[in-house]
């Protein structure tokens, strides 16, 4: 476990390196851009489609949905009745608060502890597409189903769940083939994350309060709550400390691009994902350094 958190926070400091020497050069933002395209558009379906391939869907899976959704009907509440908050600072925040790193960390981190995608896959299959859908639909904007089969997490999710079903006698076959699927997927994604983490934070100072916010909202809320839900439902401890990790991730990458698309504070957002995110690192360092002693 040490070796697999040390090489995943080793990635992510010398990409954070790279990213502070060369951010702004005009090798950078192509070099990141393909690099994050390969991730998003090859090695994030043939992750979902060996994962889904594998195990397929269970009724039982939407214990994780119902617990997300109850988080993000807890944090809607609460921003919203924040009446001192506009120019878009409260869907900043809520944006922040709900939606975690589920793929880009979440992955490398179930793959670090646990040895497996099985629950971040499918917390990450809600979430993201999620992510994408409802900060359109708060700001009006219609949802399309094309958009949504469009989305890579869909494209893998749905061909593993075609694979499972209905050509079940290749699942062992296609899983052999895409044994390098995962590991490369979390290894990569965390070289995106350091690349694309915003390394100067000045403007956080102006955010303390949002940030102290959003940092409890993430690391304390949503897991208690899926802990609740795991309690509830009876689930066994291998699978519910893996929901619980990945629902304590500090807030998605994506929520930058939303922010900005959409005209909310994408400073403070920038700003609370990069200190957030370095937080839980140093925290997941020691917590790995705790368990292999």
């Amino acid at each position: 476990m040490v070796t697999e958190i040390s090489v995943m926070s080793g990635l992510i400091l010398l990409a954070l390196l790279v990213n502070y020497l060369y951010n702004g050069k005009a090798f950078y933002e192509p070099l990141v851009n393909t690099l994050t395209n390969v991730v998003y558009w090859v090695l994030i379906p043939l992750t979902f489609f060996k994962t889904f391939g594998e195990r397929g869907l269970n009724v039982s899976d939407l214990w994780v949905l119902a617990s997300f959704l109850t988080f993000m009907f807890v944090v809607f509440v609460f921003v919203y009745k924040l009446r001192h908050y506009e120019g878009g600072v409260r869907e900043a925040v809520f944006l922040a608060s709900v939606f975690p790193n589920a793929v880009f960390l979440g992955f490398p981190v179930s793959m670090a502890f646990f040895g497996t995608l099985e629950m971040a896959s499918i917390y990450g299959f809600f979430t993201v597409t999620l992510n994408v859908i409802v900060p359109d639909f708060m700001h009006s904007e219609r949802f399309t189903v094309g958009r949504f089969l469009k989305h890579p997490v869909t494209i893998g999710f749905l061909t593993g769940l075609t694979l499972h079903y209905g050509f079940r006698e290749y699942v062992a076959s296609v899983s052999n083939v895409l044994f390098w699927a995962g590991p490369l997927m979390s290894y990569s994604s965390a070289v995106i994350l350091g690349l694309r983490l915003p390394v100067r934070l000045s403007v956080l100072k102006k955010y303390l309060m949002e940030a102290l916010l959003v940092g409890t909202f993430r690391f304390v809320v949503s897991p208690l709550i899926s802990l609740l839900f795991v309690l509830i439902f009876g689930i066994p401890w291998f699978r519910g400390l893996q929901l619980i990790m990945v629902s304590s991730m500090p807030p998605a990458l994506i929520n930058i691009i939303m922010s900005q698309k959409h005209g909310w504070s994408p400073e403070l957002v920038s700003a609370i994902t990069a200190v957030l995110t370095l937080l839980n690192l140093l925290s997941l360092s020691v917590l790995g350094i705790v368990l292999s002693l």
